[in-house]
């Protein structure tokens, strides 16, 4: 499992979210403009993975590490300076390995990234041998997959000294969280938690410090972000992540859980205030039953419906990092600098419990051989169902009882109006 994390972790940082801008050209200078400003962060993280000084990264490059992998790593190292010199338990361990895997372009990260690429490459593939010349454009652009006219035009690059604050603020956010829930013996792994924090707020925090900027992540098929792809790509190393070498086949399990049934709870129902509910039992059940698999292997192990802006998904990783509530993260924004970024990111779409009852019922996941048998999967995800089900009716039985309490309660009270009357 920890190798897993860590080649995630890779992953998540292979193509940096300004990777099209560094691709055309124009960022020039970024990295070495990066290790000025988080030099302590950086040889930090290079002596923790065994990779010697920055120097010797560059060096790469003749290699064959490209510029924008180069800037990618330095965004990792950044991460795991912070969490290495905060001493965050395990999580430090798997971002310095994340850095190794990365830097010598580990066949596991390089697997997955090619796979989940396949689509894209055939596309590039067909149109070269179409012109008869390789494809390539200086136009930066986002374009809608399903129509494409309808484009965004990027006129202008993101400025280096707003690059550097997404570097920082991302840093210091991820890590503070991390450290804040390690250090309060929360019952997570720090390195899983890490995998999932790191995640979740790398497309938030962009967008926040530069909004309406999607980059894409190939500029000459523009129709899917760098995100996007990360995402892809993580879901694939559930079946990479033993690679040795970069023509391995994938190994591990297509996993579809689907509650059948939930159709006829909703076709049931007389009036709308029932048909909500009948949509959120089956919400929630549908999360319930994969969540298990989700908190063991990630995130990225939910191919459909995605992690991403997932309301339940969302609200898990909120307990885990010690926020049961809304009003728990509120508090907390008032005394860290990384909860506020937290909740400055979450507050435009999710404030507190789940209430949007439209995540579907069918989920998709993606899961590595590590998972066990396919026997042994079935009845994790039973299980997974049984016990909604029975958190549902502990839940009601306690309400019941408060009720039932009450009621006695109120009628003692009556009575005893009755004999002073």
């Amino acid at each position: 499992m920890a190798r897993l994390e860590a080649v995630k972790l890779a992953i998540l940082f292979h193509d940096p979210p300004w990777k099209p801008w560094t691709v055309l050209g124009r960022l020039p200078g970024l990295h070495e403009r990066l290790y000025q400003v988080f030099r302590d962060s950086v040889d930090y993280a290079l002596r923790g993975a065994g990779r010697g000084s920055y120097e010797e990264l560059k060096e790469e490059l003749k290699k064959g590490l490209r510029v924008h992998e180069l800037q990618g790593a330095l965004f990792l190292a950044v991460l795991a300076g912070e969490l290495g010199r905060r001493r965050v338990g395990d999580a430090a361990d798997a971002a310095f390995e994340a850095l190794r895997l990365l830097c010598r372009r580990d066949p596991s990260v390089e697997r997955a990234d090619a796979f989940s690429s396949a689509l894209d490459r055939l596309v590039v593939h067909a149109a070269e041998n179409a012109l008869g010349r390789k494809l390539g454009t200086n136009r930066l652009a986002y374009k809608n997959p399903f129509d494409p006219e309808l484009v965004i035009v990027y006129s202008s690059s993101p400025s280096i000294d707003r690059l550097e604050e997404f570097v920082r603020v991302y840093a210091g956010t991820v890590a503070g969280l991390v450290e804040r829930a390690c250090s309060a013996g929360g019952n997570h792994g720090c390195s899983l938690l890490l995998a999932h924090a790191a995640s979740l707020l790398m497309e938030h925090i962009w967008y926040r410090v530069f909004p309406g900027q999607a980059p894409p992540a190939d500029t000459r098929v523009p129709g899917h972000t760098v995100f996007d792809h990360a995402s892809a790509a993580m879901a694939m190393a559930n079946w990479f992540s033993g690679a040795r070498d970069r023509e391995a086949a994938p190994r591990g399990y297509l996993v579809v859980a689907d509650l059948a049934s939930v159709q006829s709870w909703i076709g049931e129902a007389r009036r709308l205030r029932d048909m909500w509910a009948a949509s959120w039992l089956a919400s929630f059940l549908a999360w319930r039953t994969v969540e298990p698999l989700v908190e063991r292997y990630g995130p990225d192990v939910l191919l459909q419906p995605p992690a991403r802006l997932h309301p339940f998904y969302t609200a898990w990783l909120l307990s885990k990092l010690g926020f049961r509530k809304w009003s728990d993260l509120e508090k907390g924004a008032r005394e860290s600098r990384a909860v506020d970024v937290l909740r400055r990111v979450l507050e435009p779409w999710f404030q507190g419990w789940p209430v949007d009852p439209t995540v579907p019922s069918r989920a998709v996941l993606v899961l590595p051989p590590e998972a066990g048998s396919r026997d042994e999967i079935e009845r994790l995800v039973a299980a997974g169902y049984s016990g909604a089900w029975r958190s549902i009716a502990s839940e009601l039985a306690g309400y019941v009882e408060e009720l039932v309490e009450s009621l006695k309660q109120n009628t003692s009270l009556v009575g005893k109006h009755r004999e002073l009357r």
